[in-house]
């Protein structure tokens, strides 16, 4: 497995595992496939829609008009803003990623903004259609296609181990604490883990459905217990 190591503006180091090619194809299909279900379910809306059954579907098109343009403009909905929309909405996931537990973030280790996602989606469809964007995701060091490069993206495999539970400490002791940690008042210096726990928190509370409450309550508890 191949990992990433970036320095946030905070300053804080965190290590992604980086998501191999075959979980990225895995995703790619599984969103191939829910487009391709939008479209034809838009597809047997208009065919009912605009009386099908009685002109016949090809007649429909030949004779052009609203059904067309409907057509034209769902499919550019369904085959381009799909993994726009959803890359917003679900803090740098598609249905497909999030599935195999993938997510887009930038270069500095924060969520994806838009920008980077109309980059890398608009050459999803062009320079990294025929294949090359595979070829280029199996030599690129960091897995990277070419809409990854010219946005400033990387594709991570989230680390599902790394929870609260898996946190252990000693309670804090204070009549014999321990060295300190750096900040000069007897507390223990924060654990690698911990770290990277904060850090992956606060980019990702926004996306959580409670806003991050009651992992925050968990956290405030956790460091509670261990700092006295």
């Amino acid at each position: 497995m191949n990992y990433i190591r970036i320095t946030t503006s905070d300053n804080i180091e965190i290590e992604y595992r980086l998501a191999g090619a075959g979980s990225r194809i895995s995703a790619a299909v599984v969103d191939l496939l829910a487009q391709t279900a939008a479209f034809a379910a838009v597809c047997l809306l208009l065919y009912f829609a605009a009386d099908g059954p009685r002109a016949g579907a090809l007649g429909l098109l030949a004779a052009g008009g609203p059904p067309l343009a409907v057509l034209i403009v769902m499919s550019f909905l369904i085959y381009f803003v799909y993994h726009i929309f959803f890359e917003m909405l679900m803090n740098g996931q598609s249905p497909g990623k999030r599935l195999f537990r993938l997510r887009v973030v930038g270069g500095n280790g924060r969520p994806v903004g838009l920008f980077q996602s109309l980059i890398r989606n608009v050459f999803r469809y062009t320079a990294d259609m025929p294949g090359i964007g595979v070829i280029t995701m199996l030599c690129s060091r960091k897995g990277k296609r070419v809409g990854d490069m010219l946005a400033s993206t990387v594709v991570i495999s989230e680390n599902g181990s790394l929870a609260l539970e898996s946190l252990t400490f000693e309670p804090y002791d204070r009549q014999n604490p321990p060295p300190a940690g750096g900040a000069g008042y007897g507390l223990p210096a924060p654990t690698a883990d911990e770290v990277s726990l904060l850090a992956e928190y606060n980019a990702r509370r926004a996306s959580l459905p409670d806003g991050g409450e009651k992992i925050k309550r968990m956290l405030g508890e956790y460091f509670s217990a261990r700092r006295g």
